[in-house]
């Protein structure tokens, strides 16, 4: 059977959270009988994420009996398709902005979650540290995860929708917060459609990387509020939500058009003792 399917996603998922988790627990324990003021600990413990990452890309990887190339994806696009995809971006960034905003309003944030979120937001960590985070940890790792290994392997076992859609879910729920909920799940159908109508793993990594780089400036620069009131519900203007909107359709229909002349569709991964089935071929 080609792996994984959908239960062995949520198991390599809850595995990665879990083995973090503990990971972050232990250095955080160890953070606070040193009594250290320069966060080493909590700087080491996304650093040693790396390793618990790769182990978990192997260990899929040698299940599924896929070679790298079909698990890394690192196919080029041509340039002019990463246009479209930071049109897209700016506008999802607008949009998914109120809708985190109207989960706020529905269910307010603690204030022990509001803080690290500003702790790594805001200036309290070096810039450069906060942008490899955000900008380059994240996505490498969550993009591999989630579209490389579970998207690839989702594909054998069902439509291009439903692999779309369960990659989605399982990204947007490996955040564990209502809050990033909503708009890891829109990103998450946005990053998988793109990885499916290209072949590649390129886009979404772009994608992820140049929306988390947006958040990263947008609150540093303080664009839309300043960064002691991140805690109240503040909705944008109707105008500027709107914008988003349309540049968002923009970015997707310019995306559709480019792909359907340059892209390459990913097409499922069989495992080493079965073949595709017809339905996963079915057209995205």
């Amino acid at each position: 059977m080609a792996y994984p399917n959908l239960k062995q996603s949520v198991w390599l998922m809850v595995l990665f959270v879990v083995a973090t988790g503990i990971l972050g627990l232990v250095l955080h324990f160890l953070g606070a009988e040193s009594d250290n003021e320069t966060r080493i600990f909590e700087y080491l413990g996304w650093i040693l994420n790396l390793p618990v990452f790769a182990l978990l890309v192997l260990y899929a990887q040698r299940r599924s009996g896929r070679p790298w190339s079909d698990v890394l994806l690192l196919r080029t696009v041509p340039w002019k398709m990463y246009l479209p995809l930071t049109v897209s971006i700016l506008g999802f960034g607008i949009v998914i902005s109120d809708v985190s905003t109207f989960v706020q309003y529905l269910i307010p944030i603690p204030k022990v979650y509001l803080d690290i979120f500003l702790d790594l937001m805001g200036s309290k960590t070096p810039l450069g540290l906060a942008f490899y985070v955000l900008a380059i940890h994240a996505p490498l790792t969550e993009e591999v995860l989630c579209r490389g290994v579970i998207l690839g392997g989702l594909l054998a076992h069902g439509t291009r929708r439903r692999a779309i859609l369960w990659s989605a879910v399982l990204f947007a729920a490996m955040h564990m917060n209502p809050w990033q909920f909503p708009g890891s799940l829109i990103l998450g159908l946005v990053f998988a459609w793109w990885v499916v109508q290209t072949g590649s793993l390129l886009p979404a990594l772009f994608g992820h990387a140049l929306n988390n780089f947006l958040s990263l400036i947008s609150v540093r620069m303080e664009l839309f509020r300043p960064i002691e009131d991140w805690g109240v519900v503040e909705f944008l203007p109707s105008w500027l939500f709107a914008s988003g909107i349309v540049l968002a359709v923009i970015g997707l229909r310019w995306f559709h058009q480019m792909a359907k002349r340059e892209g390459t569709p990913l097409e499922p991964q069989a495992g080493p003792q079965q073949a595709a089935t017809p339905a996963a071929r079915e057209p995205a």
